[in-house]
């Protein structure tokens, strides 16, 4: 079915994001440019910056003010457009995705390593992680369509300092409704970059990419996230230990 055009986005609103898009497609034009060369990356960049307007009208309500995390749900239209962009020269998800996470690797590493200790440290501070719960009780209340859901478990299997499982996705929902439910196993990795780049350690044995029941994050103070590229994508067992799992590649995740 048909989205119809949101209202919600005005046209100032609208202006904006389009800034926003073309200042953060600039922080990765270098990234672009080592994946695709230089030619194929400016026509990509041009295609991605189309895809962008023309996503604008028809995003769902994502509402700022009622939702902590929709910046994390606005920033998923830069990846599809994007993915959008490069599917005319060839792009592919996994292509997209390296760009994903290459460049926002960059970005934490311009931030000092101190600094990036202290913000991994206030977010698993005991306030913080209140206000997570707190959040995350409200957020099953309201059950909006395009906005995260998610509950804080007693973790007693792992020992994790912070568990987080996510019910709902909106970026999985929004990836998936716009044709590119491949690209979704490579945004779940950005998670690794941000929590690696944060000093604390993190594991994941099920996303909702996988059409696993839930996303369970789990965080320690101390630790490592695995990096890798490609990525393993463990997640696709949705935490069983399975033999053979589909490729990412494959049209479906």
């Amino acid at each position: 079915m048909t989205r119809q055009p949101s209202t919600f986005i005005r046209p100032r609103a609208s202006r904006r994001r389009q800034r926003w898009f073309a200042w953060m497609l600039g922080r990765c034009r270098s990234v672009l440019a080592e994946r695709y060369g230089d030619a194929r990356a400016e026509r990509i960049a041009r295609g991605a910056q189309d895809a962008h307007r023309a996503l604008l009208p028809t995003l769902p309500p994502i509402a700022l003010g009622r939702d902590p995390m929709a910046p994390l749900t606005l920033a998923t239209t830069w990846g599809l457009a994007l993915y959008l962009g490069s599917l005319p020269e060839g792009g592919t998800s996994e292509d997209v995705g390296w760009v994903l996470v290459t460049c926002l690797e960059r970005v934490y590493a311009g931030v000092p390593a101190c600094l990036r200790r202290l913000a991994g440290a206030a977010f698993m501070s005991a306030p913080s992680r209140w206000i997570i719960t707190a959040l995350g009780r409200r957020s099953q209340r309201r059950g909006l369509p395009y906005t995260f859901v998610w509950r804080v478990p007693a973790d007693q299997e792992h020992n994790a300092d912070l568990a987080i499982d996510y019910l709902q996705c909106p970026i999985n929902k929004l990836l998936r409704e716009n044709g590119a439910g491949d690209l979704v196993p490579y945004f779940c990795q950005t998670d690794y970059a941000t929590f690696g780049a944060l000093g604390l350690g993190f594991r994941r044995t099920g996303t909702l990419a996988w059409d696993c029941s839930h996303c369970d994050l789990r965080m320690w103070r101390k630790g490592e996230a695995d990096p890798s590229w490609p990525p393993r994508f463990v997640e696709r067992h949705c935490g069983r230990r399975s033999e053979a799992a589909p490729d990412v590649q494959g049209g479906h995740p």
